[in-house]
């Protein structure tokens, strides 16, 4: 990655995090370490607007000497501003403290739990359904549907066994499922 390649990735984040800028003046100076992609940007808060430019600016409050990736990362809330500074991802010079609070400024995009996941049940062969013109060979259709059903019976069955070996290591959710198996599978005993 180029330098204005490093830029425009900088200036993106920092558009894409849609900053409202508070009141006052803030000037973040900042040098880019990458071999690549070394040079000077600064990011400016001036009358409620941002400004990131490709330029030296002499009149900021912070100077930080970082990688694209790292600031990337503060921008988009992936790395803390404070932990950057302690394990030495980035040097802060001038007003550190209004730096941390500029990038705590910065909205970050809240995660997303993760999806529970779901007991799926096992599916069953569809019927086939046979029309006037398909007669003839209904026969031979009946004889190869009845392949899929043995082998789904003995899927069934297979299933039924696990779950009785594995009762004892199962877990209370997984007894429940397991016993709900067998109640549907195994038909009922005729009382007298």
């Amino acid at each position: 990655m180029d330098y204005f390649k490093a830029f425009e990735t900088i200036k993106a984040a920092l558009e894409k995090a849609d900053i409202t800028p508070p009141d006052g003046h803030f000037a973040v100076q900042v040098r880019l370490s990458d071999e690549t992609a070394s040079g000077i940007l600064y990011i400016e808060v001036r009358d409620k607007q941002l400004f990131v430019e490709p330029y030296d600016y002499y009149d900021n409050d912070v100077d930080i000497l970082t990688s694209v990736k790292d600031l990337k990362s503060i921008i988009e809330g992936k790395l803390d501003v404070q932990k950057a500074i302690d394990d030495g991802k980035i040097t802060v010079t001038g007003y550190t403290e209004g730096f941390i609070e500029f990038v705590k400024a910065i909205p970050k995009k809240e995660k997303k739990p993760a999806a529970k996941k779901t007991v799926k049940k096992a599916d069953k062969p569809a019927a086939k359904k046979t029309t006037a013109k398909a007669a003839p060979k209904t026969a031979a259709k009946k004889a190869s549907a009845a392949k899929p059903a043995k082998k789904a019976a003995k899927k069934e069955t297979e299933a039924v066994k696990m779950a009785d070996e594995n009762k004892k290591t199962t877990t209370p959710a997984e007894e429940t499922i397991a016993s709900v198996v067998e109640k549907e599978i195994k038909p009922k005993k005729k009382t007298k």
